[in-house]
């Protein structure tokens, strides 16, 4: 009687140790020869969801945390996957790299390493775990720039392509976008009258701080109002020499006195200023984002492939 006392009083000592957690956790993936728990789960979705869930007490974790967990244990499954095979490829991440990264991060929000531990913890977060959740992504990334970035050629011929159809967004002088509210020209004394008053109307609006767009929306209906909305990227050698007179000289998010023109009055808001940039810079611009395209295309092939060929039971 003596001795089952005993064991069961072991037992509940084990049970309120940290070795008891890990024989209470459950497996919720077999991934090959490799298993996922749900504990693991959790730290992982933590550890991603950090920002969000900063503040939140256990339950309120939880609830936020509950609906992702499928998406995520698929995005751990290949994650495991990938680190897998690129430590077959022999690739390698040095603690010196480690280091620099996590200094890079510190120094992002000015802390030094003690600070930066005790933050961890507060959140939840050992430095250890912490530490190897970011070799495990530098290992990643050092996989895909290796193995599948270096091997993209992309050709001048599909340069000069891509920038033919895509010339709005890249360029060679300074370009606007506007957003612009266009009232009519009067036709007769009493007209001139109403319209000046709206003009008035609506300066006075966006004087007081009213935005640009609610502007918008309370005079859209006015039967003065031919225009108001925004408008596409226009490049300033297409401007009319009234406007850029007026605009060239504003920076983004300014807007103009009313311009008095032929055609009708017009208030403009600078949304964007573009600047020009030159053929070259460009050119290397366009080649990289071809570059990281084709590069996204074929690591969701190479992960899809991970997939098929590796045995893979997910029990949650």
């Amino acid at each position: 009687m003596l001795r089952k006392g005993l064991l069961f009083f072991i037992i509940l000592l084990l049970i309120n140790s940290a070795e008891a957690s890990v024989l209470l956790d459950r497996i919720v993936a077999i991934v090959g020869k490799d298993v996922i728990t749900w504990s693991e789960l959790y730290k992982a979705m933590s550890f991603e969801y950090e920002v969000k869930i900063r503040g939140l007490d256990a339950k309120q974790k939880e609830a936020f945390l509950k609906p992702l967990e499928k998406g995520f244990l698929e995005k751990l499954i290949d994650m495991r996957l990938q680190i897998a095979e690129a430590k077959k490829m022999k690739i390698s991440v040095s603690d010196s790299e480690v280091k620099t990264a996590i200094e890079s991060i510190r120094n992002r929000y000015g802390m030094d390493l003690d600070q930066f531990k005790k933050v961890l913890k507060k959140e939840g977060f050992g430095y250890n775990d912490y530490y190897q959740r970011i070799k495990d992504q530098i290992l990643i990334r050092k996989f895909i720039q290796e193995e599948i970035d270096s091997r993209i050629v992309v050709s001048d011929s599909e340069i000069d392509e891509y920038y033919k159809t895509h010339k709005k967004e890249f360029p060679l002088d300074t370009s606007y976008r506007f957003a612009q509210i266009k009232l009519k020209k009067p036709e007769s004394p009493r007209e001139e009258q109403a319209i000046a008053d709206e003009v008035k109307k609506i300066m006075d609006s966006l004087k007081k701080g009213t935005a640009f767009d609610d502007v918008i929306k309370e005079i859209k209906d006015n039967k003065y109002v031919l225009f108001a909305g925004d408008m596409d990227y226009i490049s300033q050698r297409d401007i009319r020499n009234d406007f850029l007179k007026v605009v060239r000289n504003l920076k983004e998010g300014d807007v103009t006195s009313p311009i008095y023109a032929p055609d009708g009055i017009y208030i403009l808001k600078i949304v964007k200023k573009q600047l020009p940039v030159k053929l070259e810079v460009i050119k290397d611009n366009i080649r990289n984002l071809l570059i990281n395209n084709e590069s996204e295309k074929r690591y969701k092939k190479w992960a899809k492939g991970l997939r098929q060929k590796s045995l893979i039971e997910i029990l949650l």
